[in-house]
């Protein structure tokens, strides 16, 4: 369950302020929004508590696993990933250009 606060003006013109509160099984939906044409790219839903919980432990049990992992077995895994990274470069580039309005030629440095 999450808490925030909306500051609406009430009809005499008063901000009065209202706590709404978002049940877990009714959460927010993201939109990830072109900044140029305004169009919707793409929407994502919100992770439960229980789902973000999950995640969390999964990352602390992989950063203890990768922490037991030896130094030219991370250099090696870090290579493949940059491989990968730079295989998908104008595809990464043309997102961000998409979802932040930089150019296409700046992502692609960033993914460089």
């Amino acid at each position: 369950m999450y808490h925030f606060d909306i500051k609406k003006k009430n009809e005499e013109g008063r901000v009065p302020r209202t706590t709404h509160t978002i049940l877990e099984e009714h959460p927010m939906t993201i939109r990830a929004v072109n900044p140029t044409t305004g169009e919707t790219i793409n929407t994502y839903e919100e992770m439960a508590p229980a789902e973000v919980a999950r995640t969390i432990a999964q990352a602390h049990d992989a950063f203890f696993s990768w922490r037991q992992t030896s130094v030219a077995a991370r250099a090696q895994r870090m290579q493949q990933a940059a491989q990968i990274l730079r295989g998908q470069a104008t595809a990464y580039a043309t997102l961000m250009a998409q979802e932040m309005g930089k150019p296409v030629k700046d992502g692609r440095a960033e993914v460089e």
